[in-house]
C-alpha cells in the first residue's frame, strides 16, 4: 500500500480490533458491521454503487466461506486471498496432562477449538471470544459452552473472569441455550 503511493482503498473491517490495528498503520476503515462477525459483514456491507472492482477478502487458509459466500449471494464480485494460516502448536506431554485435568479453556477461534479437542477431552467449560467459535465447541462435544454477546477481547476477557470467579455468565449466552441461528 504504502509502494504504491497509499492509493485510496475502501476498506471493511470484521470488527474493533481490526479496525484499531489498520488504523495503527493509517488505514482508514469505512465499514465496521454492527456485530464483529463475518456472518454480520456479508450481511450488511454497503455496496459501493456503480464500482465494477472486486472485494479483496484477505483471510486465513482455514477461514469458513461465510464472508465470501454471503457477499456472492448479494452480487459482489469477490476475490479470496489467503494469506496467512494457523497451526496448532506442538504440545509436549506436560501440556497434554494440563489439558486433560483443565476445568476452564479460552478459545479464541475455531482452529483453537479443534487443536484443543486433538489432544484433550471436552469435558472442560469452553470460555469463546465470539459465536463462531462457540458454535465449534459446542459441534466438537463441549456441554458447557460460553460467548458474549458481542465477540471481542475486552468482552472475551470480561466474560473469562465472570465465569471463572462465579460461574454465572451476566450478558452472555451459552451456546447450549442459544435461541438464534448459529450458523457462522
Amino acid at each position: 500500500w504504502i509502494c504504491a503511493q497509499r492509493p485510496d482503498l475502501r476498506i471493511a473491517s470484521v470488527g474493533a480490533g481490526t479496525t484499531s490495528i489498520l488504523r495503527r498503520g493509517e488505514l482508514e476503515v469505512y465499514f465496521e458491521p454492527s456485530k464483529a462477525t463475518g456472518k454480520c459483514l456479508a450481511a450488511e456491507l454497503p455496496e459501493a454503487g456503480p464500482s465494477t472492482d472486486p472485494v479483496l477478502y484477505p483471510a486465513s487458509a482455514r477461514a469458513a466461506s461465510t464472508v465470501p459466500d454471503g457477499l456472492r449471494v448479494r452480487g459482489f464480485e469477490v476475490v479470496r486471498e489467503d494469506v496467512y494460516t494457523t497451526e496448532p502448536p506442538d504440545w509436549s506431554e506436560e501440556m497434554r496432562e494440563a489439558a486433560a485435568q483443565a476445568r476452564f479453556a479460552t478459545f479464541a477461534s475455531p482452529s483453537a477449538v479443534e487443536a484443543w479437542v486433538d489432544v484433550a477431552s471436552t469435558q472442560a467449560v469452553a470460555i469463546c471470544i465470539g459465536e463462531t467459535s462457540g458454535k465449534r465447541a459446542k459441534e466438537l462435544g463441549f456441554e458447557h459452552v460460553h460467548f458474549p454477546d458481542k465477540p471481542g477481547l475486552k468482552a472475551w476477557a470480561n466474560l473469562v473472569e465472570e465465569v471463572l470467579m462465579d460461574g454465572k455468565q451476566p450478558g452472555a449466552r451459552s451456546a447450549e441455550e442459544e435461541s438464534h441461528d448459529m450458523s457462522p
